[in-house]
């Protein structure tokens, strides 16, 4: 499986491409589909799930058909799709999120990390000490229980036995 993440970026490659390939801009676009500008230009720079139903509006309007239709439709399902992450919500920081979708669908793992422990080789009491520093500085913005049970999931994928190589 390809990264949502990743197949969302190629999704906004080709939006843009089309869009300028027909002389349209994005606001022409936006009133042309009944959405803001700022929904498509979130669409062609990856920065949201794709709603396929404005996908679809979106390549009709610029007069896609036949298989680059099909294509296009098949690279906005896998963008929309939501990744084990998701269900974790606010528990898993924006880099850990990122990080797991991105792994979702990595062949292998590269880091170099000089004084750091990479998240994914963290053991439990690490995560654990690192929930008692953040606890120092006040009031925690997450649930401790809910972050670490995350982590351990990121690791249980990341290193699972059909899962990527790491290189760390």
């Amino acid at each position: 499986m390809t990264s949502p993440f990743v197949r969302r970026r190629r999704l906004a490659t080709e939006l843009r491409t089309l869009r300028e390939q027909r002389g349209m801009t994005a606001d022409e676009l936006a009133q042309r589909i009944y959405r803001s500008r700022m929904t498509v230009s979130k669409l062609e720079n990856a920065r949201c799930r794709p709603d396929i139903g404005d996908i679809v509006k979106i390549m009709k309007i610029l007069g896609v058909t036949g298989e680059k239709f099909d294509d296009i439709f098949k690279i906005a399902c896998d963008a929309a799709d939501r990744g084990w992450w998701d269900a974790y919500g606010d528990a898993m920081g924006p880099r850990q999120r990122m990080y797991a979708d991105l792994e979702s669908g990595a062949s292998s793992i590269h880091g170099y990390y000089q004084i750091a422990i990479p998240g994914i080789l963290q053991t439990p009491d690490f995560i654990w000490a690192l929930v008692k520093l953040d606890r120092a500085d006040g009031p925690l913005p997450y649930q401790p229980e809910r972050m670490v049970q995350a982590r351990l999931q990121r690791q249980e994928m990341a290193l699972r036995p059909d899962g990527p190589i790491c290189h760390l």
